[in-house]
């Protein structure tokens, strides 16, 4: 099973730096409210689809931003009882 944020002993209490992917920042950060981030991110990334979740960690590793809002839509419709279809087959 693929997880978002791997479960690794983290000890980095520093700041991000001004050009650091945000997704790299929240990885090594040791620092209590993104251990809280990086657990609710997991847990929205546990819901989906699991053959889609290797191409989405590797886009949220690449560019953080779009690759969160298409997770935080899918928690938000999947809590809303939508049927989600990632990367449908349109004719």
């Amino acid at each position: 099973m693929i997880e978002l944020f791997e479960d690794i002993k983290r000890n980095d209490l520093s700041y991000s730096s001004n050009n650091e992917n945000p997704y790299d920042f929240y990885n090594r950060s040791s620092k209590k409210d993104f251990t809280i981030i990086r657990n609710l991110m997991n847990e929205w990334f546990s819901e989906y689809p699991e053959k889609e979740k290797f191409e989405l960690k590797k886009r949220f590793e690449k560019d953080f931003y779009p690759a969160f809002y298409e997770l935080f839509l899918f928690k938000l419709f999947k809590n809303l009882d939508f049927q989600i279809v990632i990367h449908p087959k349109v004719p």
